[in-house]
This record gives C-alpha cells, structure tokens and sequence, in this order.
C-alpha cells in the first residue's frame, strides 16, 4: 500500500476515496480513528491505494485538483473585523 493523499479532515479524506473508487481503485482511509470530542488531528487522516495502481491514483487525484473551481481554493473564509457574534 502507498499513502496517496495526506487530508485536511475526515471529510476530505471520504471525498478523494470516494473517487479513486469511483475511477475503479481501491483505496482505504487511514487515520480516521483519529478523531474524537477534540476533533482530528491534522495531518494523520491519509488516503492508501494498492502500490500497484498508485500511478492510476496519482493520475486521478491530478485532474481531480485541477476540476476545483478556482474561487473556492482562494476564497478567504474568515469572519470580518466586528462581525463576530459576542
């Protein structure tokens, strides 16, 4: 097995499961026991495929990145300056 895809959370780990194994490749999420009532850990969630077809998943997970609308990767999600409930 070949880690593929180190995730930013559990969600996005399921996400880019989901479509290695839509795209025919078998693939696991390692980590995801991780999480707890403090939420993940980051960095610990990751993406495993058989090494055999790591090529494949590489080759899936690039098109999937550049399939991302632009907006949402710089799209700034912080709450303004007073706009935060008290």
């Amino acid at each position: 097995m070949r880690c593929v895809y180190v995730a930013e959370n559990l969600i996005d780990a399921h996400l880019v499961r989901d479509r290695l194994c839509d795209d025919g490749i078998p693939a696991e999420i390692h980590g995801e026991d991780l999480t707890g009532s403090f939420g993940l850990l980051p960095g610990y969630v990751s993406v495993w495929v058989p090494e055999t077809q790591s090529t494949d998943a590489d080759h899936v997970l690039e098109s999937f990145r550049l399939s991302e609308p632009e907006a949402a990767r710089d799209t700034d999600l912080s709450i303004p300056d007073g706009a935060a409930p008290a």
